[in-house]
């Protein structure tokens, strides 16, 4: 889809028509927009029909963000086949606002022996679909060029429906400075760094000092866990560096404008329990008609609402995966502040107390966030393993005055 480009502040009003044979909605997914404008599923645009989303874009909400549709059931077919695009919130006062910037919007694809987009597969409902190719803006390993000693600003984007991007940069360092669309407290300089589906990142990426140098950005293989197949190293894109003369390298902050942190000392409000054991009991791993991914151990009724909390009031909640495989957390209309982990490796991980609309837990893990909706009306929260959504791992936020 169409690149959105926008200031904070701006009033945005977008026209989307729906010419489906389905109704759809368009995710506005990370902009903390009214609950109203966010593209819910239970705020269908009827096929044939058309509707404007309008919102103004609140000041501190610079950041890389993507929209797709959100109709409950049909969600994941509608983004594998291709219904998905940027939208960045630019900052007037962004210190990294001087930087050339590269897209890199990582999808995958599968076709069958027609040629036609494939079908999904029991596989594909099991453990999210992964196509056998995968694409950045569309193109298969796409090669470009780069000034020597240029530093850009990647925004990069893992818009796949099940896919773990594990992306690592040869030529380079991969600095890390903004996750999900909020800026670190300060520039993070990693060896690797792994998308969930649904997730972005900004690197900062500074091109060898002389010409004939290549960048390469990678992704490697990730254990997801309950014995899904490991996906091979895949080459997302290569950059060569050109004969034009060195450009002065660009200072990298020591900090950036980071969200302020929440309220310490909080009491623990709400326990989110994620599990995918309804997969064996139900049908087996195949994901077959009964298969079912739970929230506390119910599956997704859009009547029903899940969670009531009050708006602008800052919750800890602890989240566990009980569930046999990884599982991305989503929550719309906020970002939320990962606290704690019982993870083994959680203090290296970039991701320890920043800001983030998706948090990736594996099988067993449990986290506390803290988080604060300022708007009410009534919001989702989900895994964005797609498949795993549309058979019932997705509940509703009330957020209330």
């Amino acid at each position: 889809g169409p690149v959105i480009d926008a200031f904070e502040g701006d009033a945005v009003r977008i026209t989307f028509n729906n010419n489906l044979g389905q109704d759809t909605t368009v995710h506005w997914h990370g902009l903390p927009i009214p609950a109203d404008q966010d593209g819910n599923p239970m705020d269908p645009v009827p096929t044939g029909m058309s509707r404007d989303y309008a919102f103004t874009l609140p000041v501190g909400s610079a950041g890389t963000y993507w929209y797709h549709p959100h109709p409950h059931g049909n969600t994941h077919e509608q983004v594998y086949r291709g219904l998905a695009g940027i939208f960045i919130v630019r900052s007037r006062t962004d210190p990294l606002g001087t930087l050339p910037e590269r897209l890199v919007f990582i999808t995958d694809l599968r076709l069958d022996s027609n040629g036609q987009i494939a079908a999904d597969t029991a596989a594909d409902l099991a453990n999210g679909r992964e196509g056998d190719q995968v694409m950045v803006n569309g193109a298969f390993q796409p090669v470009d060029a780069i000034a020597p000693g240029t530093t850009e600003r990647w925004r990069i984007f893992d818009a796949t429906n099940g896919r773990y991007t594990r992306l690592v940069l040869d030529g380079a360092p991969m600095v890390v400075a903004a996750l999900d669309g909020c800026a670190l407290a300060s520039p993070i300089t990693v060896p690797e760094l792994l998308l969930a589906p649904g997730q972005r990142a900004e690197l900062l990426v500074r091109a060898p000092a002389t010409a004939n140098q290549k960048l390469v950005l990678r992704t490697v293989g990730y254990d997801r866990g309950a014995m899904v197949p490991i996906s091979p190293a895949v080459k997302l894109l290569e950059i060569s560096t050109s004969s034009a003369g060195a450009i002065a390298p660009f200072a990298i902050p020591l900090t950036l404008p980071a969200l302020p942190a929440l309220p310490e000392n909080l009491a623990v409000t709400q326990t989110i329990v994620l599990s995918d054991m309804g997969m064996v009991m139900g049908g087996g791993m195949g994901g077959g008609a009964n298969g079912r991914f739970t929230i506390n151990g119910k599956v997704f009724d859009p009547a029903r609402d899940d969670i009531t909390i009050k708006a602008g009031a800052a919750q800890e909640w602890l989240v566990r995966n009980d569930g046999m495989m990884d599982h991305p957390l989503h929550i719309h209309g906020t970002t939320f502040q990962l606290v704690a982990s019982n993870r083994a490796n959680i203090a290296s991980d970039p991701r320890l107390n920043a800001f983030m609309d998706i948090v990736n837990l594996k099988s067993g893990e449990q986290i506390r966030i803290r988080l604060r909706i300022d708007t009410p009306g009534r919001r989702m929260f989900h895994c964005h393993i797609l498949e795993h959504e549309a058979q019932g791992m997705m509940g509703v936020i009330n957020v209330t005055l």
